[in-house]
């Protein structure tokens, strides 16, 4: 049997119903922010604080939502932090989500973007990341921002490896739990 390659695989997504559903504390705490800030309405890009979301800051990706005709809708990755970087050894800033060199992602992530940005809830994914032939579980968190106008033109999305798969070609630190 041929050993599995590289990337992600058995990607599972839905709209988070409960937080009960996401296992990190992280994004769980990341998802407490985001609830706390919706009375104003959804939260903008400047729910993306540094200061504030240092504890995960490695671990965010920001995506461009693009409108088009006929209720289209395309993801362009506008960020993505070094640890992530790290983990697959290559940056996809710039890139169309369904252009992503891993199939998988460019085939599931997309229609979970939309989820996202068509009802403005959460959403969790699920899946595995194959690394020198060793499956790791991943958690996502999406998170839909909006613009002054109240329209959902950004995803911040939380991306968490368990802290014992490796980063190529170079290294960034587990996630930590900073005051």
């Amino acid at each position: 049997m041929a050993a599995p390659a590289d990337g992600i695989r058995n990607v599972r997504y839905a709209q988070l119903d409960s937080v009960d559903r996401l296992s990190h504390p992280l994004l769980r705490r990341l998802h407490d922010e985001w609830l706390a800030a919706i009375p104003a309405g959804l939260p903008g890009y400047d729910f993306i604080d540094p200061h504030r979301l240092r504890y995960l800051l490695g671990y965010l990706l920001v995506i461009g939502v693009v409108r088009g005709v006929q209720d289209s809708m395309r993801f362009h990755y506008r960020l993505i932090g070094s640890d992530l970087v790290a983990r697959v050894g290559r940056d996809v800033t710039g890139l169309w989500m369904d252009e992503h060199p891993d199939p998988e992602v460019a085939r599931d992530g997309p229609p979970a973007c939309r989820l996202a940005a068509e009802t403005g809830q959460p959403v969790h994914i699920t899946a595995q990341r194959v690394i020198f032939d060793k499956r790791y579980p991943l958690e996502y968190l999406l998170l839909p921002l909006a613009n002054a106008g109240g329209s959902i033109d950004r995803l911040l999305i939380a991306q968490l490896y368990p802290p014992d798969a490796p980063r190529l070609p170079y290294g960034g630190g587990s996630p930590q739990e900073v005051a």
